[in-house]
């Protein structure tokens, strides 16, 4: 059993937002990969006030053409995922973990050519098996998309994958825009060889993280995790704005771990604040 693992069965892993590398750039008309390229010792900066207020893993890497290609970068993908990667390996410290990202469904609607989104899974890791990380990190909302980004890793090494997917509150319950529910999801996913399987983003809030991870522990026998966002996004003067503050991340997190959750950090909205407090209740 590798490291990692062992280290989730004796205590829960915190992982930081993005927010703090996020305020560096414009999301909307930048790429956070080449504004990392580009500014190297702010972001090692930026990851290194993360570990030091006591984060045990990050993830980098995670870019790949079809999203970077609003950019004009596609033809720049390796040289973001081995810059970035190479980056954060050198600040992570001996006792911490670094995860790759893989982005498994970012594309609307989703991409049906099997060999072609194995070949962009693969491109990413094959430069982060070179680079020396701890473990994958797999985002989703489609299974299928999921098990072929799964296969792909399987297919070429043999580090603890975490699956994390995307969940909307909906009518018949919590469902990712592709119709995928917690329980289905699990199971697929253990089925498929992950080793922690979890929650992302999406337009659910603290309280109905708690319920989807309750579903998944009854759907499969995983390690879970948990990671989403600041609150249920909303629409104010024209911005997006996550409505909850840092207490109240840090008042529902013990009840994420109750569910089975291993792993906790925040997404979208998530300051190093929100991640501060959480710390200091789960550590």
């Amino acid at each position: 059993m590798s490291e990692f693992l062992q280290r989730l069965e004796k205590e829960v892993l915190i992982g930081p937002g993005p927010e703090a590398l996020r305020s560096q750039y414009n999301v909307i008309t930048e790429s956070g990969g080449m504004w990392a390229i580009n500014n190297p010792e702010r972001y090692q900066d930026v990851l290194r006030e993360e570990f030091v207020m006591g984060c045990d893993y990050v993830t980098a890497g995670g870019a790949e053409r079809f999203t970077l290609k609003k950019f004009g970068l596609q033809d720049k993908t390796a040289e973001i995922n081995r810059t970035t990667l190479k980056l954060a390996k050198e600040v992570t410290p001996d006792n911490c973990f670094l995860g790759c990202g893989i982005m498994a469904t970012l594309w609307i609607p989703p991409i049906k050519d099997t060999e072609k989104l194995y070949q962009t899974y693969l491109d990413q890791i094959v430069i982060a098996l070179d680079i020396g990380v701890d473990f994958w990190s797999i985002i989703g909302a489609d299974i299928p998309q999921m098990e072929i980004a799964v296969k792909a890793i399987r297919d070429n090494s043999d580090l603890p994958i975490v699956a994390l997917v995307n969940l909307d509150p909906t009518p018949k319950g919590f469902r990712s825009m592709y119709g995928a529910d917690p329980t289905t999801t699990a199971k697929k996913m253990e089925e498929a060889g992950v080793d922690v399987m979890g929650i992302i983003c999406g337009g659910i809030n603290y309280e109905e993280t708690t319920a989807a991870l309750k579903e998944m522990r009854e759907a499969c026998s995983l390690p879970l995790a948990a990671q989403p966002n600041a609150g249920t996004p909303e629409l104010v003067d024209a911005k997006v704005v996550h409505p909850t503050t840092p207490e109240q991340m840090a008042e529902e997190a013990p009840n994420w771990v109750s569910a089975g959750a291993r792993m906790v950090s925040g997404c979208c909205g998530t300051t190093p604040e929100f991640i501060k407090k959480v710390i200091a209740v789960l550590k």
